[in-house]
């Protein structure tokens, strides 16, 4: 009976690591766009178009890169709204507006990425019927760039000047 007991929470535990652990592959060179749905309310959504059962979508950056915009609108019942999940935290919309018709739209500027994969997800902050559907993009990566280190800069134009004021000292002294 303890070999069985153990084989299940064995199994589980490997199809239940696997099932947290898959997603929707966003390609970095080009993004990914498509609808999302959602059965139960307000949370996690349940369901990315054309890939049942999958509430996630994953990014590789191969080095610190930005996602210049990431971005959902509600298009098919007005009243719903989202926010945005990096690796299980929210990151706030650079923007979001309600338009005339009512639907939410959010839109994300320039998303950093470090080095590394990242789970990203939806989840639904506002329901008007306990169900619905939505639309996602994300755009592609592109590298970050890489930032000049300011102390470094300050000494090395520290160490410059000096080197002049050294230069026309001597020459000051040499002309006398």
């Amino acid at each position: 009976m303890k070999k069985i007991l153990y084989s299940a929470v064995l199994c589980s535990a490997l199809f239940g690591a696997n099932a947290a652990q898959s997603a929707v592959v966003i390609d970095p060179s080009v993004g990914w766009s498509g609808d999302f749905y959602w059965y139960n309310g307000l949370g996690n959504i349940d369901e990315i178009a054309g890939h049942p059962g999958e509430m996630h979508w994953s990014i590789t950056a191969t080095q610190d890169s930005q996602m210049a915009i990431a971005s959902a609108w509600d298009d098919y019942v007005p009243g719903d709204a989202f926010k945005f999940v990096v690796d299980g935290l929210e990151t706030a919309w650079s923007t979001t507006h309600t338009d005339a018709s009512g639907y939410f739209h959010g839109i994300l500027n320039n998303l950093f990425l470090s080095a590394g994969e990242h789970l990203i997800t939806i989840n639904v902050v506002e329901d008007c019927c306990g169900s619905g559907g939505a639309h996602v993009q994300f755009s592609g990566i592109t590298a970050s760039p890489s930032a000049v280190p300011v102390p470094a800069a300050v000494w090395l134009f520290v160490s410059g000047l000096m080197g002049l004021l050294s230069f026309k000292r001597k020459r000051s002294q040499s002309a006398a």
